[in-house]
């Protein structure tokens, strides 16, 4: 581990024209769009920097992702064509490192720690980075990197510390550099299952109230459908799905009394108090009854490459975020690279 702390020293003091002054760390969550970046940090100031330019043609993906601390992983992955066998040219220069390859429907090259750590530095500097594998090549703009880097330095503390990305230095100390516990989600804890009494009496009434709310409008020949899952031994979830097509169903939760008169009311949910941290919950909500989770994926364009991500789980009361991801730009971005804007621990 010292080993490598040593190599981001170097690195970083070699490249460094002065010292730089230490600064508070940002706030966090944090979501920022840099020209053809978006830059996200959560909780624990975790960072995730992903390309999402609108280029003409196929790009290279790119994606940076730090943890925060002094021990904090670095990774870089990028994206590029099926045949893709040499190495990636960064205004005409190869861009040689010992990137791990994995191939698929697309090639993933990989880097992690101190090799990250020295091609994002060069990376930074450039303009444009290239897969020239024939018969059509792959390019992708570097505009706004830099600036997206040291955002990521800054929410985590670390202008003037050895392992920044933009502005090393050794005015920072390790101890300085922030490193959020995530907050802790109880464990579910899995109730009596719904008896076939329960379930024909909440049935009616959630059915009911569907009715009175227009709910079971069935215009592409989908079927309403409820779910009943319980929650408590004192309470089940209603799940109403209805009015689906191959884009997205409407949705109508409720946390529904086990007894009679099985009175509904609504699915309270505890969000952090955070103007970046912004639940969705529409288009496809699954719940997953042995866990007491509850998944929601709001796309906000057919291919689903933009929208929000997130999942809760059900603590005996209300439902608490887990994890949430987000993607506001509509950029052929999957949503394994959707920046995380918060995580729990649980």
């Amino acid at each position: 581990m010292r080993a490598t702390t040593w190599n981001w020293l170097a690195l970083g003091l070699a490249l460094l024209p002065g010292l730089a002054t230490a600064a508070e760390p940002e706030p966090v969550p944090v979501y920022r769009e840099i020209k053809d970046w978006i830059v996200g940090c959560d909780n624990t100031r975790f960072c995730t920097a992903v390309l999402a330019d609108h280029p003409e043609r196929m790009r290279v993906g790119m994606l940076v992702q730090r943890e925060a601390g002094a021990w904090g992983n670095l990774h870089l992955t990028l994206v590029g064509s099926t045949d893709w066998s040499g190495e990636p040219m960064l205004d005409g220069q190869l861009l040689v490192a010992p990137w791990r390859m994995t191939r698929g429907v697309e090639t993933t090259l990989e880097l992690e720690g101190a090799d990250a750590y020295a091609v994002l530095r060069q990376l930074r500097n450039g303009q444009r980075l290239v897969d020239d594998t024939r018969p059509g090549e792959r390019v992708s703009s570097l505009q706004g990197l830099s600036a997206a880097l040291l955002l990521m330095d800054a929410v985590q503390g670390r202008v003037g510390h050895y392992s920044a990305l933009v502005r090393p230095g050794d005015s920072v100390a390790d101890a300085q550099l922030p490193t959020p516990a995530k907050p802790q989600v109880p464990a579910f804890v899995a109730a009596t299952a719904l008896g076939a009494q329960e379930q024909a009496g909440i049935t009616q009434v959630v059915m009911a109230k569907a009715a009175a709310e227009n709910q079971l409008i069935n215009e592409y020949d989908v079927a309403p459908k409820l779910e009943l899952h319980a929650l408590d031994d004192q309470h089940a979830l209603a799940l109403l799905s209805y009015n689906c097509n191959d884009f997205h169903c409407l949705y109508a939760l409720y946390k529904v009394s086990r007894e009679a008169p099985y009175t509904l009311g609504p699915l309270e949910f505890e969000a952090p108090s955070s103007p970046v941290v912004i639940s969705r919950m529409r288009d496809a909500i699954e719940f997953y009854p042995g866990k007491g989770e509850l998944h929601s994926y709001a796309k906000d364009d057919y291919p689903g490459s933009c929208g929000v991500e997130e999942s809760w789980r059900y603590d005996g009361m209300r439902m608490r975020l887990l994890k949430l991801s987000r993607m506001d730009r509509c950029a052929e971005v999957g949503t394994d690279s959707w920046p995380v804007l918060w995580r729990s621990q649980g």
